[in-house]
């Protein structure tokens, strides 16, 4: 089957030789520029918070899990 006929792109996927790859100076930039704000807004969102503020939820999460063995409210605690 004659390459041209599928388009630009066709040629690269069907030779992998050819395929162009990121460099890894690209790629730690990219990973910087998308995780850098992440961590920046957390640290503004949380910077008040103690590291107990959300005790109360816990608590409530494990008088559920003892007495009814009742996951709903913190679902991510839940083991397989």
């Amino acid at each position: 089957m004659d390459d041209s006929r599928l388009g630009p792109g066709a040629r690269s996927l069907a030779n992998p030789d050819r395929q162009s790859k990121i460099k890894f100076r690209t790629f730690a930039w990219i990973v910087v520029l998308l995780v850098g704000p992440g961590i920046v807004r957390s640290a503004i969102a949380t910077r008040l918070d103690g590291f107990t503020f959300d005790e109360a939820y816990h608590i409530a999460a494990g008088v559920s899990y003892g007495r009814h063995a009742d996951f709903r409210i913190n679902p991510e605690h839940r083991h397989s």
